[in-house]
């Protein structure tokens, strides 16, 4: 087992907990088009605390890595 592997390993079972880091929203009109910028860029929008309660039902399981 090479370093990276059992780092991998390691954090598997170190980081067990989940919360939400990033989420976005957009605007859209009743057909389903995106609100965008003058260059064409989808414009995104955040809520603050709106979304604290998200990740309380996930487990790891249910997590895709991007």
């Amino acid at each position: 087992m090479n370093e990276n592997e059992i780092d991998k390993l390691r954090d598997d079972h170190t980081y067990t907990n989940i919360t939400t880091y990033s989420i976005t929203f957009c605007r859209m009109d009743s057909d389903g088009n995106m609100l965008k910028d003058d260059k064409g860029e989808v414009i995104e929008y955040r809520a603050n605390d709106l979304c604290d309660d998200l990740s309380d039902d996930l487990e790891l399981d249910d997590l895709e890595e991007v």
